[in-house]
């Protein structure tokens, strides 16, 4: 009976480190991680298993680069909200803190048959939009 427990018990704590492994929250602190050291290469990795037109991940990775231009470089994270829908789909919000602004990320992650896939990856700068404010 006590084998029976331990080898139960064993399966279950690594069922829970491998789920842990590849949740969105760990995904986005592995993004925000690789981000920090180099943004190009971040946005390129996290957008390959959406899209791999190499001239839209080029978009996004300007994109980014006039919005650090503007708002200065990027020096902490700050969580916004979860949002999940059922159980196979989350939307994760963070504020990327930059120098002068805010910068929102948002991550759309599915759950298929074996792992946490990234679905939807964008960011923006539309804080009154968050807040249920029009632009001006």
């Amino acid at each position: 009976m006590v084998k029976k427990l331990t080898v139960l018990f064993t399966t279950m704590c690594l069922t829970v480190c491998i789920w842990g492994q590849n949740s969105p929250e760990k995904q986005v602190e592995d993004f925000y991680k690789a981000f920090l050291k180099n943004p190009n290469t971040a946005i390129k990795n996290i957008m390959q298993p959406i899209d791999d037109d190499e001239l839209k991940i080029a978009e996004i990775q300007n994109a980014y680069k006039k919005a650090q231009s503007n708002y200065g470089k990027c020096g902490g994270l700050d969580f916004i909200s979860k949002k999940e829908l059922g159980q196979s789909v989350v939307q994760l919000r963070y504020f990327f803190k930059h120098t002068r602004y805010p910068v929102i990320f948002e991550f759309i992650y599915y759950r298929n048959d074996n792992e946490w896939v990234i679905i939807n990856f964008k960011f923006n700068d539309e804080i009154k939009a968050l807040l249920g404010e029009k632009e001006e």
